[in-house]
């Protein structure tokens, strides 16, 4: 039964189990604190496997609507009014649309006393830096920096480098569904090398974001820093009750 309703949606199914079990976290069928049903029981409910019912899980987690405790399982999040949902995505945007994106350059560089704190990596370690800009119909609207652990053998193209995100770029080396990304948001000024790079005065206003990467097995796995310009790019988040 569940396998049969489950394909009526042309969506994929980890999304579709995720939207059911949302839905009844919004009628209060699972109210805060109460338990998700086990993995096994999902498999069972829904007729798939178990790589399917946890990442509907791990959406649940992004969307800050389940929480895991290791060694019991998933329980509904309480929340309240003041919380809201902000989905993220470094080359996507609901008002803006980013159509090329132009490798600056890929480059193996020495680790910094910054990012030894950041990627919490031993001083001798060299990190791997992607730096790119993105574009809409041929106007620069935004800059990023990526800084990556290097170690010898990690497969890069560059060519794939160009319309994926943070998580995508490295898929090779972590799960998407094992990863936790802190997020922060920042207006400043923009500097000399963000400037030029955006096609902007020194001290304009830009929107920085940054991501912090972290595997629950690896620990932290990356970090990033995007630079928009404030004038074309806006952040969207969505009220969870």
């Amino acid at each position: 039964m569940g396998g049969e309703w489950l394909q009526i949606m042309d969506i994929p199914i980890y999304e579709k189990i995720a939207n059911d079990l949302k839905e009844k976290i919004n009628l209060e069928l699972l109210k805060p604190n109460d338990p998700i049903p086990s993995e096994a029981a999902l498999c069972e409910a829904y007729n798939v496997s178990r790589l399917t019912v946890r990442k509907s899980l791990e959406m649940l987690v992004r969307d800050g609507l389940v929480y895991l405790v290791q060694g019991k399982g998933h329980f509904v999040r309480k929340t309240n009014g003041s919380d809201y949902i902000l989905t993220f995505n470094e080359v996507g945007f609901e008002t803006t649309d980013i159509d090329q994106i132009h490798i600056v350059d890929v480059d193996v560089v020495e680790s910094t006393k910054e990012l030894v704190y950041i990627l919490k990596i031993h001083p001798n370690t060299r990190v791997l830096r992607i730096r790119r800009v993105l574009y809409e119909k041929q106007q620069p609207i935004g800059y990023d920096i990526k800084y990556i652990p290097y170690y010898p053998g990690f497969p890069l193209i560059e060519k794939e480098l160009e319309a994926r995100d943070f998580v995508e770029i490295l898929a090779d080396r972590i799960s998407p569904y094992s990863v936790q990304i802190d997020l922060k948001i920042t207006p400043q000024r923009a500097q000399k090398e963000t400037a030029g790079q955006l096609g902007i005065d020194e001290g304009s206003g830009i929107l920085t974001v940054s991501q912090l990467l972290t595997d629950v097995e690896l620990g932290v796995v990356g970090y990033c820093e995007t630079f928009y310009n404030a004038k074309y790019v806006k952040l969207v988040a969505e009220w969870s009750r």
